[in-house]
């Protein structure tokens, strides 16, 4: 009884603190909304798609929200309503955006009214449904108390809001850490499905043919070792699901370089997009030379303090990790934090959510009461900032 107990008590922890800590953001958003306009007043400096207010809802959708929303509602080819946006970004801005979440919100709309609730909705179910599967495989791995701390502390993290705003990043994150998952199972067709939906999510879906392939390697080396001493080696059809699971997320990106080529005429169109906002790729250090070269400040696009720090964090983090997350979900983190610094420190500390993997790091010194309190209490503080930045379009991340 006390084997089935405690899986229950442990989910029941990890939704307490999912919910406690949205909605801690959601009250912080509501209050600094009417006590901190910020911005409101001013010309913004990104894309607005017209909708109906929604007081309610409407504070989770900022920046890159507008642009889901646009694709949800009207299509990758649908013209800017207002002609000084238009100006702006004259060249296929929506290919910047990979389809998956905007589909999804397209088609959820018509139950919850309207596309801003939708991916509000998804973005918020996603998150809970990934913090449970995460949470299984740490427990598995380091225990049930250091899968709480971890879990607490990516919630804890600035750029978590973003896990219940009107962005991608929640259903990237179920889908990467249910390829993970499955492939800790040996579920290669699961893991395959999960990463082909994360490729048509995010850009970094791709990251997951490394552990994909790395997995696929392994069972082929060990069905090898068996077939000599064994009458019944693992099946080739069994073999060859393996192999070809890494080519999911391949194929994912490529459905979609396929699209815009059909619509924009470019098949490269999204990474030329990305290229406009973060700039040409180059070395992993081009995010700390461009850091100077922009100018050092405490927070802001290219010359961000605060990404500065996360930066360094993340990269300790990979090193502590070499030895001791398992090699595959090691390779994607190390793609997931080292492609971002190849272009800038833009947004950094939200692109690295998909890292999560590393956070068992402080997860396991959070064993220590003052390391734990200290983590929490800077955390908070800065997602608490955050907040109120986002709400009242403040630049966040």
């Amino acid at each position: 009884m006390a084997t089935q107990s405690e899986p229950r008590t442990e989910w029941r922890a990890v939704l307490a603190m999912w919910l406690a800590s949205r909605t801690a953001l959601w009250i912080v958003g509501l209050v600094s909304a009417t006590l901190i306009p910020l911005f409101r007043d001013r010309p913004l400096l990104n894309f607005v798609h017209p909708r109906e207010a929604s007081p309610i809802f409407d504070l989770w959708a900022r920046w890159d929200s507008e642009w889901y929303l646009a694709i949800a509602d009207g299509g990758y080819a649908a013209p800017i309503a207002d002609p000084l946006q238009r100006a702006r970004y004259p060249h296929h801005p929506t290919a910047g955006f990979f389809p998956l979440y905007p589909l999804l919100i397209r088609l959820l709309s018509p139950l919850v009214g309207s596309s801003v609730a939708a991916g509000w909705w998804i973005s918020n179910l996603a998150l809970p449904a990934f913090l449970l599967l995460w949470h299984r495989a740490l427990s598995e791995d380091l225990g049930p108390a250091v899968a709480r701390r971890a879990v607490a502390y990516f919630l804890f993290l600035p750029a978590a809001l973003f896990c219940s705003a009107i962005y991608a990043e929640s259903l990237f994150l179920l889908l990467s850490a249910a390829c993970l998952l499955a492939l800790r199972r040996q579920r290669f067709g699961w893991a395959a499905a999960a990463a082909f939906g994360a490729a048509l999510t995010r850009p970094a879906g791709i990251f997951l043919a490394l552990p994909l392939g790395w997995e696929a390697w392994k069972r082929w080396r060990f069905a090898a070792e068996r077939r000599g001493r064994e009458a019944h080696p693992p099946g080739r059809a069994a073999l060859l699901l393996s192999w070809l699971s890494p080519l999911a997320p391949v194929a994912g990106l490529a459905a979609f370089a396929a699209f815009c080529a059909r619509t924009f005429g470019d098949p490269f169109e999204f990474v030329r997009r990305q290229e406009a906002w973060r700039g040409t790729s180059g070395p992993p250090w081009r995010a700390f030379v461009r850091y100077f070269e922009s100018g050092p400040a405490v927070h802001g696009l290219h010359g961000s303090t605060i990404e500065l720090t996360f930066a360094l964090a993340y990269l300790a983090l990979l090193v502590w990790g070499f030895r001791r997350l398992r090699t595959g979900e090691w390779a994607f983190c190390a793609a997931v934090v080292l492609a971002p610094l190849c272009t800038s420190l833009f947004s950094f500390s939200r692109l690295a959510l998909a890292a999560f993997p590393l956070l068992a790091a402080p997860a396991v010194w959070g064993e220590r009461e003052w390391v734990d309190r200290s983590l929490a209490l800077v955390l908070i503080s800065l997602q608490a900032l955050f907040m109120v930045l986002f709400q009242g379009w403040g630049w966040v991340a």
